[in-house]
């Protein structure tokens, strides 16, 4: 069949993943991909796959077999696609009986081999273990995408900067490092907000502007998610005090745990203390917007100290931020924070009381 995307052929694509934006628009572009649009009402058969029951699974795969076995009327080829499924393994439909032989059966059509003339295309709603038999079947018979969400906070904004710099790209926007860390610090790393909040800046500003400045983003895109512990821990490094106390109080009114607030403060002021210390040593130099390591051996450094290899750009605002705190200011806050922490495992005072007593001396330029 020919193919208008050049997507390698296969007889099965399995789509999975807490992204369902991203499963939708690749599934979709798999399908353009191996069948011109103007032919799909004659070879693409879409099934729905939101299914509840175990007899409805059970039709589902009765229906995907006839159409394995039936000749097309108009064409011979066809593509099946199940489409947005939710029985696959580790949804809670999945732990039916009914659902268990009949994914089973499946699962043995796909080792007999499909028919040359037949594909199929699976998205599923949420993550399909690799462990499972049924991924492991469809990664030996064809293709396997995944698109998993990651949920550590360093590596949710890290995945937000590289998809927000492409859908910028996409559209031709200029946009300084600064506003594209805005964005996916407001927004977070889901694929389809981050989109509608792009397609919502590119008509703002317009076919004659295509340059976003500092303050369009504020104005444009309000925080769209609840706010992580770390953010307090970005208020804090930025010694911005009244954002500090307001994002402390929305964290609390999340009902956001004090111990995971701390930590957060624990795991910036250590980190802002190690760039400070390398900066000062000579073994790394802010330039620009870089990082530059003087010394490689500071990389491994970096990665062993921190306990993960840094984003590039990440590591550039920590060191810079770290600027805002003298080597005294940095040790006396970790020995502050540590205090604190002791503190809300033992003491009787309310915990938004120490931890907002703690952002007001992390803050103070002139501690007593």
């Amino acid at each position: 069949m020919a193919s208008t995307n050049k997507v390698p052929e296969h007889p099965l694509y399995l789509l999975h993943g807490e992204d369902e934006f991203a499963v939708s628009q690749e599934s979709r572009q798999i399908i353009d991909g191996l069948c011109p649009p103007e032919r799909q009402t004659e070879v693409v058969e879409i099934i729905d796959g939101q299914v509840t029951k175990g007899e409805e699974v059970e039709l589902l795969f009765k229906q995907v077999n006839e159409i394995l076995q039936t000749i097309g009327m108009f064409s011979e080829e066809k593509i099946i696609w199940l489409r947005d499924c939710t029985f696959f393994p580790d949804s809670t439909v999945s732990k039916f009986e009914a659902v268990k032989t009949a994914v089973k059966s499946f699962e043995e059509t796909l080792k007999a081999g499909l028919p040359p003339d037949r594909k199929i295309v699976i998205s599923v709603h949420g993550k399909v273990s690799g462990r499972s038999t049924f991924s492991k079947t469809c990664a030996k018979v064809g293709k396997v995408y995944a698109f998993v969400k990651e949920d550590r906070p360093h590596k949710v904004i890290e995945e937000a900067i590289d998809e927000v710099s492409k859908l910028l790209k996409e559209r031709m926007i200029e946009a300084p490092r600064s506003s594209i860390v805005a964005i996916a610090t407001r927004v977070g790393n889901d694929s389809r907000q981050l989109r509608n909040e792009i397609d919502k800046l590119d008509v703002y500003l317009g076919p004659d502007k295509r340059k976003l400045e500092s303050g369009d983003v504020a104005l444009m895109i309000a925080p769209g998610r609840e706010l992580a512990a770390w953010q307090l821990a970005d208020a804090v490094a930025e010694r911005n005090l009244p954002l500090a106390m307001q994002t402390l109080s929305t964290l609390i009114a999340q009902k956001q745990s004090e111990m995971a607030i701390i930590i957060g403060l624990s795991r910036r002021f250590r980190e802002l203390s190690f760039y400070r210390a390398v900066v000062d040593s000579g073994m790394a130099t802010v330039s620009g917007s870089n990082l530059r390591w003087n010394d490689e051996s500071g990389k491994e450094m970096a990665a062993s100290t921190l306990g993960r290899k840094p984003h590039p750009y990440v590591e550039f605002l920590t060191a810079k931020t770290a600027r805002n705190f003298s080597r005294a200011e940095l040790a006396r806050a970790r020995k502050m924070i540590a205090s604190t922490h002791e503190q809300l495992l033992q003491s009787a005072l309310p915990k938004q009381l120490q931890l907002e007593v703690l952002v007001l001396k992390l803050l103070n330029k002139n501690p007593a």
